[in-house]
């Protein structure tokens, strides 16, 4: 490398070259500045590394807990109410209708409301 392209490197690495030094001087000073940089850079690729590592077994943990949630939320039955020759299921724990606030299971015990919600074609309420 020329003498002016060592001097333009060293002063990229904020490197203080002493006046008279060689080619040979700059190069061996920019070795141990882009060494030191390079050990600097190391040491902070394995930190991301150790916290990728962790994030990535939290990830694994979450997805456990979410999946054996989902299985739990399956095995619920559903609340169900039957009205003349029609079945119908909530596919909610509770709800608000017309502002006021009830529970499937005891909704289905109210056929007044029950008759509404089916007229009203209330989404959360399916008819199997």
């Amino acid at each position: 490398m020329s003498n002016n392209k060592l001097l333009a490197r060293s002063k990229e690495l904020q490197i203080e070259v002493p006046e008279g030094a060689t080619n040979k001087e700059i190069s061996d000073l920019i070795k141990i500045a882009e060494h030191s940089q390079l050990k600097a850079s190391l040491k902070e690729y394995d930190k991301v590394k150790d916290e990728l590592q962790i994030a990535k077994k939290k990830i694994e943990d979450l997805s456990a807990q979410l999946e054996t949630s989902q299985i739990t939320s399956q095995k619920e039955k559903p609340v169900v109410y039957k009205s003349k020759n029609q079945t119908y299921e909530f596919n909610i724990k509770g709800f608000i209708f017309k502002g006021v606030k009830y529970e499937a299971s005891e909704a289905v015990k109210n056929p007044t409301l029950m008759g509404e919600l089916i007229e009203a074609k209330f989404n959360h309420l399916k008819q199997v």
